[in-house]
């Protein structure tokens, strides 16, 4: 997708994944929270969408690399939506930290995938980038 930084869709969509993500977890603004150095997640602040890209599945899939904040720290995170424009509907399908390609350490974060992929990203009909195959992210198909 270009223009990502200009893109209303596309920041919209970063900023529902993050969303999505405190929603699931328990974060909000209206709770306590105490630093991820005591082992417990705070709330993340969405910042932009660094990158995206899109595929047309059964609706429009999309791949975003979203900048938020947590703890006034910037970080990088990974995400899926499926927007279904017909349905009015969008679902958060994966959102992790971005891993450091030197490290797997993931600096207290696990990886959160909200379903499981049909099959992994070594399937012979598999349509993913590799960054997607090393996230483990479910086989864009068409």
């Amino acid at each position: 997708i270009t223009d990502v930084k200009t893109n209303e869709e596309v920041q919209e969509l970063g900023r529902f994944a993050v969303e999505e993500y405190n929603r699931s977890h328990g974060l909000g603004r209206w709770r306590g929270f105490v630093s991820s150095s005591n082992g417990r997640r705070a709330e993340l602040v969405f910042s932009r969408v660094l990158e995206a890209q899109k595929q047309v599945v059964s609706g429009i899939k999309y791949y975003l690399k979203i900048e938020a904040m947590e703890n006034k720290l910037s970080k990088t995170f990974e995400s899926v939506v499926v927007v279904k424009p017909w349905l009015h509907s969008k679902e958060l399908l994966h959102f992790s930290p971005s891993a450091d390609p030197k490290s797997t350490d993931l600096h207290g974060w696990s990886l959160f995938n909200f379903t499981q992929p049909a099959f992994g990203g070594d399937h012979p009909t598999c349509l993913a980038t590799p960054e997607h195959r090393s996230l483990n992210l479910p086989c864009p198909t068409t």
